[in-house]
């Protein structure tokens, strides 16, 4: 039976908290539901004259890996509490809900996989039949308002894969920390059926446009002496985003004229907020960190038998 494909809009809203950071500077490896980080990373991104700048920028982002804080400001309702560093402690170990980190926007390419593509059931849903060119609007509702942290768009390079070919296909296409962070925890979890079949989409980047469409990260270089810190922005788009959405996603089928229309309109908005567009982000290297970061250690010491 053939699936149906979907080509177009998707606002995707997850979990729009921040994550809490320990009193020592460290957040661990996540366990519980999906929250955003204030991360601080050497990348690139385009500026409103079309420029690409490299510099140490920050940026709204998933990593459920742990992180160690750089800075940390007085609470408040919109801005980031802290800016914290991605950390990569090499290879996980299987345990009872490790989260993942999707999409992931570090490295050369973005990349999603798994969040929300298939049910418990084997059944996938619509994100798992993307056509190139559809546009991911990647945010949250914070205040009744939709607030954008990634603009995924899917190129012509996606690679299908499930439990039992995970190995097969995708050890040439993927980094070890990819690997690592997504790949393994997602098919941990057992609660993703071996019928399943997920979608492995990579993001069009700035040198490889798609229909002139490309993914970024809304973003902020540091400036001398000062740490970038801003509220995600809000976009406001009728024909595709719903405000009072608080979970799950809307999609709305366009022809490809419409959805880079709807493209500029996010870059347009993004930067009217006096955002650039993040367009790469340095994959964290492998990094020594505190045994109490990683839950399986923390499951295999003494202490916690007891």
């Amino acid at each position: 039976m053939s699936v149906k494909k979907f080509r177009g809009v998707v606002q995707f809203i997850h979990p729009g908290a921040e994550h809490k950071v320990d009193a020592d500077g460290w957040t661990p490896w996540n366990l519980t539901m999906h929250k955003r980080k204030f991360l601080s990373v050497a990348g690139s991104y385009v500026d409103k004259s079309e420029q690409v700048h490299n510099s140490l920028i920050a940026f709204w982002g998933e990593w459920e890996g742990p992180s160690k804080r750089v800075h940390s400001w007085a609470d408040d309702p919109q801005l980031p509490t802290n800016l914290v560093a991605p950390v990569f402690p090499g290879a996980a170990s299987p345990i009872d809900g490790l989260q993942n980190t999707d999409p992931y926007v570090f490295g050369s390419k973005f990349l999603y996989t798994f969040c929300k593509q298939s049910r418990r059931d084997g059944r996938t849903t619509f994100l798992a039949h993307l056509e190139p060119g559809s546009l991911i609007l990647f945010g949250s509702q914070l205040q009744k308002q939709f607030v954008l942290d990634t603009v995924f768009v899917v190129d012509d390079n996606i690679i299908p894969h499930n439990r039992l070919t995970i190995n097969e296909g995708l050890t040439a296409d993927v980094s070890e920390t990819f690997r690592s962070v997504t790949l393994d925890p997602m098919y941990w979890d057992k609660n993703v059926s071996d019928k399943a079949t997920h979608s492995l989409y990579s993001g069009a980047h700035l040198n490889s446009q798609f229909d002139s469409m490309f993914s970024f990260f809304p973003c902020l270089p540091h400036s001398d002496g000062a740490y970038a810190r801003f509220a995600r922005p809000v976009i406001d788009i009728p024909a595709v985003i719903n405000q009072k959405l608080q979970q799950g996603q809307k999609g709305t089928e366009l022809l490809p004229e419409q959805t880079k229309e709807i493209w500029f309109q996010v870059v347009e908005q993004v930067r009217n907020q006096g955002l650039h567009l993040g367009i790469s982000a340095a994959e964290p290297s492998i990094s020594a960190v505190p045994d109490r970061l990683l839950p399986w250690k923390q499951k295999m010491s003494p202490s916690s038998e007891n």
